[in-house]
């Protein structure tokens, strides 16, 4: 861990009792110009086999932002992804399932995307970014089957924790949450994930 100047305070991964159902967990730590993710989500629930991540383009950790270790990942927006292999591990059907990730945006992009799971098809799983909606997101499942937008905008050159939950308790409830608030809701009882295709984080894992 590091804190806030990017001074290293310990080292090692920790595992956590509460992380039976971590399916990918990508710090995106590493040296300025490193090309080597890692999934620690093995390690952390102390169980099961990291997943193989794949870097195109000139993806790379960088220490020139950081949130937490001292380094983040850094997507310049042109061609660069990380794909994630097929698992059933993504495959969260109709049950609950919570994505999250810090961000740190420099500037807009038409329909950047963050996460997908499908090849220029009806995504069953799409976090994406819109101009026409300024600085917001929007989320499809299954298609578009849903489609939330962000409430109001968020600042550039801010690091921002985004979570997409889905909590059943009888009302399947959608949120995006930032920084801890909702900003968008919306309900969806439909199967989400599949267990056949490649995710791609920072593109469609075909690139675009």
């Amino acid at each position: 861990t590091s804190d806030e100047y990017g001074q290293t305070l310990s080292s090692g991964t920790a595992t956590d009792s509460d992380s039976a159902n971590l399916v990918l967990a990508l710090p995106m730590n590493g040296s300025s110009g490193g090309t080597t993710f890692t999934d620690y989500s093995a390690t952390i629930k102390g169980s099961g086999s990291a997943k193989t991540v794949t870097p195109l383009g000139d993806v790379k950790t960088s220490t020139v932002q950081s949130k937490y270790y001292g380094s983040s990942g850094y997507f310049d927006g042109a061609g660069d992804y990380l794909t994630i292999p097929a698992s059933s591990d993504f495959d969260f059907g109709t049950g609950d399932f919570t994505v999250e990730f810090w961000m740190f945006r420099t500037a807009l992009t038409s329909y950047a995307t963050i996460i997908d799971n499908n090849y220029g098809t009806s995504p069953n799983f799409l976090l994406q970014t819109s101009t026409s909606l300024g600085q917001r997101w929007r989320l499809y499942l299954n298609g578009i089957s849903l489609s939330i937008t962000e409430g109001s905008d968020h600042s550039l050159d801010t690091w921002h924790h985004y979570a997409v939950v889905r909590n059943g308790a009888g009302s399947n409830n959608v949120v995006i949450y930032r920084d801890g608030t909702s900003v968008a809701t919306g309900t969806f009882t439909g199967n989400v994930g599949n267990a056949s295709v490649v995710y791609g984080i920072g593109a469609r894992p075909d690139g675009t």
